[in-house]
């Protein structure tokens, strides 16, 4: 995928027609088509029946972006806001992303395109996946050569920064403490 196509487009199509936009627009709204397959076919394919692996959304960051991702399983939570499957915290999270009020002819939302329909207790799984996999945190732990740390190594690491961060803390004399 190019660079171009893993820009997201967020504008509704009444500004894009505006703005000579229509191209970007209908490219980005089949890139997320794309992505809900490609996020439908992860589940599919990452799921056993009772455990859902944790790399599971990993390739389709790499291939979409998280921006691209964020958007699709945003949208997905909020046009499911009212199925208890979706933890509170994805449902919080999804109002934090936002929106394009885009509506057809009929005043449809275009959004349910891109409606993934995967199980939502799997999905739900596969959300705080995709979130880990675009925090910052995540990609700040990476190694040079793109892969994360062990558990122990990331411990050793958190151990050797909170050592640092108390040497470089000045210790008060005990004139300023009294």
């Amino acid at each position: 995928m190019t660079a171009e196509n893993k820009s997201l487009y967020l504008h509704d199509i009444a500004y894009a027609r505006a703005n000579g936009e229509i191209e970007q627009y209908h490219r980005s709204r089949k890139t997320n088509i794309d992505c809900k397959k490609a996020i439908e076919s992860a589940v599919r394919e990452n799921f056993d029946g009772m455990h859902l692996n944790r790399d599971a959304a990993r390739t389709v960051v790499e291939q979409f972006g998280a921006e691209r991702v964020t958007h699709v399983l945003a949208a997905t939570v909020r046009y499911f806001d009212w199925d208890g499957r979706f933890s509170r915290d994805s449902k919080a999270w999804a109002q934090t992303v936002p929106s394009i009020n885009d509506q057809d002819s009929l005043g449809m939302d275009r959004s349910i395109e891109y409606v993934v329909e995967s199980h939502p207790a799997v999905l739900d799984g596969f959300i705080r996946l995709a979130r880990k996999e675009f925090s910052p945190e995540q990609s700040r732990e990476k190694s040079a050569d793109g892969k994360r740390p062990s558990a122990l190594e990331q411990l050793k690491a958190d151990k050797d920064s909170q050592q640092m961060k108390s040497r470089s803390v000045p210790t008060k004399r005990r004139e300023e403490v009294l």
